[in-house]
């Protein structure tokens, strides 16, 4: 097991403010796909629990996200920059902290809004 090293204590290492979210997607690589839950978001990246996935710090991810309002998913660009196996609860599911690489300027704005969105609905923005 990988420790998160922003939960480490004076090791925050986010440059975007993150948002809690429950949103569903898909990810995985050249191996394959699965689903799973987007549980908080940011402009650098997600952090994405999910059952039959067995990822590790620096592999490759696409993560295909609907927004809402948007007719298509985006297709973000990932990198894993930590792992973790989630033992304590019975579904088995991994957690994984991801950084987004190479997004593009309408994945950026498109981002931007649901973050913006997400922090004025739950009164965290300034």
């Amino acid at each position: 097991m990988v420790a998160n090293p922003s939960r480490l204590p004076g090791r925050e290492m986010r440059q975007h403010p993150r948002v809690d979210v429950d949103m569903p997607a898909m990810f995985g690589n050249a191996t394959g796909y699965t689903t799973g839950e987007v549980k908080n978001i940011s402009l650098g990246g997600l952090f994405l629990r999910g059952r039959g996935m067995s990822l590790k710090s620096g592999d490759m991810v696409t993560v295909i996200l609907p927004l809402p309002g948007e007719e298509l998913p985006r297709f973000l660009q990932s990198e894993v920059v930590w792992a973790q196996k989630h033992t304590v609860q019975a579904d088995d599911a991994q957690g994984v902290g991801m950084k987004f690489t190479g997004l593009r300027p309408d994945d950026e704005i498109a981002l931007g809004r649901l973050i913006d969105s997400l922090l004025m609905a739950s009164g965290q923005a300034e």
